[in-house]
């Protein structure tokens, strides 16, 4: 696995920013400054999704598409029970 500094070298080499990676895997900027920084150890189950992230394998969702789903959740009645 990859240190935090080693993710963020990759990161400013493609040009990437923190909030870019973290709309990506949908945490918040601190939250990789904090794991770039090596304050933290990057979760196991954080660090593939990180690294697609890195490769354009997964992209953020686009804030409208991110809004139209949360409005489609609020629709959805919940369930009767009878």
């Amino acid at each position: 696995m990859l240190s935090g500094f080693k993710l963020k070298m990759l990161r400013l080499h493609k040009d990437m920013t923190q909030q870019y990676i973290a709309d990506c895997l949908n945490v918040s900027k601190n939250y990789i400054s904090m794991l770039e920084g090596q304050k933290q150890a990057i979760p196991e189950e954080l660090y593939p999704l990180w690294i697609d992230a890195l490769n354009g394998i997964i992209v953020p969702k686009p804030k409208e598409i991110e809004q139209e789903i949360i409005q489609e959740k609020k629709k959805k009645p919940g369930k009767k029970r009878g």
